[in-house]
């Protein structure tokens, strides 16, 4: 009996936000083996806006599959920033799951891929490729195809990953004693039938907001599968020497969390730093001001070279204990065996961008000699987060402790630096006088 072959689903597509700017259009089938082409360009765009390619189709021959949004994707201009995105909704048009590649930087080769699990109640499937900012971008490859990869916990009810998540927050939460006295407030209604998992999203979000850490949050399964697979791009990380003998890194926030990439961050910003570190005779200057957190160990594997020997930081967990940071630590990757620039001066720029694992970095260099810190305090949020799986595949990060300098002064609220700057100063991409300052005098009674 000859094979009868299975039709292409139905996909329509619109462009989003012509009014803003943007002007998108699409050639070819999502759907099909080579894929549609995006382009999409803005000469002028509104502050915040976005412009691209929606498309959607019948959701019926993807329920239960992990399903796969990829492109190859190209941006040109100033400020262009790409991603690519895939949502299942509901009959009424409600989104039921989300996911979006905007959490990581456009990578060097422009491949972008996410998944999604398709709810069992999903009526339709949305996704599509969308810029910020103005310039041009060429997604080619745009393909929507069930996925090579199986998240876990396709057969997970609401009821056990709220009831996982619940036990979770109570046996590690830093700030459990936040929680309501009476736990049976904390209990709630949800679906035991299998596949309901996601459902549990909302009532987990509320749960850790009753926490009042500003810290902890929820990632779906899907991304917090994108993360685990992820991992920092030392392209982001500015080094250069400036006025011949100081040099500057510019550390932005690393996200990911996959070991190996991990270790190719921090490596291959080292080599950037020994480059110029020949000249730097002057000291440093490391500037967290942009800095919004995400992998602390990537980031202060990066930077081994100007730490010493023995304990810079740790974490304070609720019972007192504290589990302190070194270069001997077992997250953290040595990239040089030994320090190269443990007594270099170097002056540390925050800001009220200086977030989460970024606190951390500067709490690294609390204590340090021949060290000073320049602009304003810090977000906030300098404790640690901790990852836990759920059923369904998501993950709650959970914080579960609080960051310590190295004489173990707790530093959970904002980090105030030795100097503060004006608001002007600290939103500047410019280096402050007042640290050039710091250092040339420094070096000066070297």
């Amino acid at each position: 009996m000859a094979s009868i072959a299975r039709a292409e689903p139905t996909v329509s597509s619109s462009a989003l936000n012509r009014k803003s700017g943007y002007q998108s259009s699409s050639t070819g089938s999502p759907v099909s083996r080579r894929g549609a082409q995006v382009t999409i360009s803005a000469e002028q765009s509104k502050p915040d806006s976005f412009g691209g390619m929606v498309f959607t189709t019948d959701a019926e021959r993807w329920r239960g599959d992990v399903v796969r949004v990829s492109a190859v994707v190209d941006a040109k201009g100033d400020g262009a920033r790409p991603w690519i995105w895939l949502r299942a909704d509901g009959d009424t048009g409600k989104s039921l799951k989300f996911t979006t590649s905007a959490v990581r930087p456009l990578p060097a080769d422009g491949r972008l891929k996410v998944d999604l699990r398709i709810p069992p109640d999903a009526a339709r499937i949305a996704f599509g490729v969308a810029m910020r900012g103005q310039g041009k971008t060429l997604a080619q490859e745009l393909r929507l195809e069930v996925s090579d990869y199986s998240l876990p916990g396709s057969e997970a009810s609401a009821e056990q990953v709220y009831s996982e998540a619940l036990r979770l927050v109570l046996d590690h939460a830093y700030r459990w004693g936040n929680l309501p006295s009476n736990l049976e407030q904390l209990k709630v209604d949800l679906s035991n039938q299998p596949g309901t998992g996601y459902q549990a999203e909302q009532p987990v979000r509320a749960l850790l907001k009753l926490l009042d850490d500003s810290h902890s949050t929820f990632r779906s399964a899907e991304d917090a599968y994108l993360r685990s697979v992820s991992g920092g791009d030392a392209q982001t990380v500015s080094v250069r020497l400036v006025g011949g003998d100081i040099g500057y890194a510019l550390m932005p926030g690393v996200g990911g969390s996959d070991r190996e990439l991990g270790r190719k961050f921090a490596v291959e910003v080292d080599h950037k730093l020994m480059r110029v570190n020949v000249d730097a005779r002057c000291g440093w200057i490391v500037d967290l001001r942009r800095n919004t957190g995400g992998n602390m160990w990537s980031m202060i594997s990066a930077l081994g070279m100007f730490f010493e020997d023995g304990a810079f930081g740790g974490f304070k967990s609720r019972d007192g204990s504290i589990d302190w940071w070194s270069l001997q630590g077992s997250a953290i990757t040595p990239v040089a065996g030994t320090s190269r620039a443990r007594d270099a001066s170097v002056a540390v720029l925050l800001g009220p961008h200086t977030a989460s694992a970024g606190e951390a970095v500067a709490v690294s260099f609390r204590g340090r000699e021949n060290t000073m810190s320049f602009g304003a305090a810090t977000r906030g949020l300098a404790t640690a987060n901790k990852r836990f799986q759920l059923p369904d595949g998501s993950a709650i990060f959970l914080t579960t402790a609080v960051d310590v300098d190295r004489s173990g002064k707790e530093m959970g609220g904002g980090i105030v630096p030795d100097v503060l700057l004006s608001a002007d100063d600290v939103a500047s991409s410019e280096i402050p006088e007042e640290a050039l300052n710091w250092l040339h005098a420094s070096c000066a009674h070297q």
